[in-house]
């Protein structure tokens, strides 16, 4: 019932806007765990839909529901790791159109690279498309904002340590040479 209602939340966005998505949203928020269901239903229909207008519609629906308090960042992230798992064990490739999703998170800080990151570590076994994942984000980051993403993920000795953490010293060597940032 909820995947349906997230289908005609999307349209209420689309064709009526804000306003109307807010009451279209309460409505469902009497159901326990709305927020992340209807987060979660969301993730199905961008796996149907190949228009990056559609990606690009939900992301800033999600975004406008938490600017509203009706989802939370856990329900955003419950999204974003159902996403990144099809993302990676898609048929089709979607890291860059999951990358370009992802970045709309990213900089408004409801969903981290450092969050991505412990979440693949915890059902990716296989490093590299881990750190495919990883990449296309980065790449989509560095598209939105040249090199001053670099700042954001090389500069920080915090954020070094836990990316190489995360995908292997070998893994973040490589994005320090593709991302131009070994001085950094």
């Amino acid at each position: 019932m909820l995947e349906d209602h997230a289908k005609y939340m999307l349209g209420v966005w689309i064709d009526q806007g804000e306003e109307e998505l807010v009451k279209a949203m309460e409505e469902a928020l009497v159901f326990p765990g709305a927020g992340a269901t209807v987060l979660t239903a969301c993730v199905s229909i961008l796996l149907e839909k190949q228009d990056s207008n559609e990606w690009d519609q939900m992301s800033a629906m999600i975004i406008a529901l938490f600017e509203n308090n009706l989802v939370s960042k856990s329900d955003i992230s419950a999204g974003m790791e159902r996403l990144a798992y099809n993302a990676v064990h898609s048929i089709h490739d979607r890291l860059d159109r999951f990358g370009e999703y992802f970045y709309q998170f990213a900089v408004r800080n409801l969903y981290t690279l450092e969050q991505l990151c412990e979440y693949t570590t915890t059902i990716l076994f296989d490093q590299k498309k881990r750190v495919d994942l990883v990449r296309a984000c980065m790449r989509r980051m560095r598209h939105r904002f040249g090199i001053e993403f670099r700042s954001w993920y090389f500069c920080d000795a915090q954020q070094r340590s836990l990316l190489e953490e995360y995908l292997g010293a070998s893994a973040f060597n490589e994005l320090l040479v593709e991302f131009n940032a070994m001085s950094e």
